[in-house]
């Protein structure tokens, strides 16, 4: 038996387990693959993207405590948890960490178009600073596409925003977004096809009888986010959206039971931020364990 399974290959999963290393924890890193949505081919060279790469390097020297595998379920056992994998069966531990992240809900126009580096996505925030002096689309009504618009006006040359509700427009920042020069809204339209043109993705948008055409370096859709917490929602009560609720230290009201990163409420969805929840939630498991010791004598291991 581990003393902690983190689960997720994610900024946070990573940072968790780079803070179980050095603080010699015994801990198994359960996920398909390291670097999350910061996977290899398309890291970059933000500082973000960095720290990922910097995190994996530095675990993929201890593959003994690397399980290249899916988590399907976490259960409660005596003293403990287990942890269902796919290919590899049950896997136990004292503590279980949760950094399984989110998946973008898909926009099905994209389907069959293959991304080239930074001009197609679901995350327009993430790459907000690429798109100095470009032409944009964001499509959207969440939250989460206001604030990529905010930020895409600071260096774009123009961002056009599609919205099918003009709801999303009466929030303090949709009311502020109206307020950029370089910012189309282009409220009650639909995206009713995206092409790829040498250089330019072309965005096709439809209200009614009117059919408009959008040439644009970039093109992100932002229709919501799906938290992978499946897993654990026979263990703690998610919030309405599926998110993990979190105290400041990273633990849930499942005691032995931690979470971090975007799977959370503490939604930031950022590599740097990401991180420091995955290593304060690492922090809180470790504590965990050395706090009772009854589990320690279960382990059998010599804490001293």
């Amino acid at each position: 038996m581990r003393d902690v399974i983190i689960i997720g290959g994610g900024a946070a999963g990573l940072a968790a387990a780079v803070y179980a290393q050095e603080k010699q924890i015994d801990y198994l890193l359960v996920a398909p693959a390291l670097g999350g949505k910061t996977v290899p081919a398309t890291w970059g060279d933000g500082i973000g993207a960095t720290l990922a790469q910097l995190f994996a390097g530095r675990l993929a020297m201890a593959p003994h405590q690397l399980l290249a595998d899916r988590a399907l379920a976490v259960t409660c056992v005596d003293g403990g948890f287990t942890v269902q994998t796919e290919g590899h069966g049950p896997q136990q531990a004292l503590a279980v960490l949760v950094a399984t992240g989110v998946q973008a809900v898909q926009m099905p126009v994209f389907d069959g178009i293959a991304p080239l580096r930074y001009n197609l996505g679901y995350s327009a925030a993430t790459h907000a600073q690429r798109m100095a002096n470009k032409h944009v689309a964001v499509i959207g009504d969440t939250l989460r596409s206001l604030r990529g618009v905010h930020e895409l006006a600071a260096v774009a040359r123009r961002v056009f925003f599609v919205v099918q509700s003009a709801a999303a427009l009466a929030s303090p920042l949709g009311i502020a977004v109206q307020d950029y020069l370089n910012v189309e809204l282009l409220d009650g339209y639909h995206v009713t096809g995206v092409e790829q043109a040498p250089g330019t993705v072309v965005v096709q948008i439809t209200r009614g009888s009117t059919v408009q055409q959008l040439v644009v370096d970039a093109v992100f859709a932002d229709l919501g986010l799906r938290p992978d917490s499946a897993l654990v929602r026979s263990l703690v009560q998610t919030d309405l959206n599926g998110f993990i609720p979190v105290d400041e230290t990273g633990a849930t009201a499942q005691p032995g039971l931690f979470a971090a990163g975007d799977v959370t409420t503490a939604f930031a969805e950022q590599v740097l931020v990401a991180a420091g929840q995955g290593a304060r939630a690492a922090q809180s498991a470790y504590q965990y364990v050395l706090a009772h010791p009854s589990l320690r004598a279960l382990k059998g291991a010599n804490y001293d």
